[in-house]
């Protein structure tokens, strides 16, 4: 049950579907070949950054999430977890190793990039968009598509 918790905190199944987009758009942009784990690290990284974007959804919208009917089973609305300090530096420590790992496995570029990517989730659409209009739905789609977009116009290369 705790695992279920976690996986649904951390929106797993998006974030695996952000990284496979990563890996898509790496797989058909030209340039240099990158090793394995140079590879591993990209989807690993950008898994991480949309982890901690979505862990941070739940954790602010968990006023929003107790009265909308698709959400409000949600682990922070029905008292599984508590939010407090803890919540907050869990999602900040993964995503700054999602930045760290694919800075030093990659490049500058792709750190900003898997940043930029969390920061457009949780505060551009979580915070911003999606309490004032009805463009969060746009945003959140161009934030998920993003990676794919990004690889395949600037080939990762050191």
């Amino acid at each position: 049950m705790i695992a279920r918790n976690i996986l649904s905190v951390f929106k797993l199944r998006i974030g695996v579907a952000i990284a496979v987009s990563a890996l898509a758009g790496l797989a058909v942009s030209p340039g240099a070949n990158l090793s394995g784990w140079q590879v591993a690290a990209l989807a690993i990284g950008i898994l991480m950054s949309a982890a901690s974007a979505g862990a941070y959804n739940q954790y602010a919208e968990r006023d929003l999430d107790a009265i909308m009917a698709r959400t409000r089973n949600r682990p922070f609305v029905n008292g599984t977890f508590r939010p407090g300090p803890f919540w907050p530096a869990v999602i900040v420590g993964l995503l700054l190793l999602a930045v760290a790992l694919t800075g030093f496995a990659l490049n500058a570029w792709v750190a900003l990039y898997a940043f930029l990517g969390a920061f457009v989730y949780g505060v551009v659409y979580t915070v911003w968009l999606k309490r004032r209009s009805s463009m969060n739905i746009v945003i959140g789609a161009c934030r998920a598509a993003s990676p794919c977009w990004r690889a395949a116009r600037r080939r990762i290369r050191r």
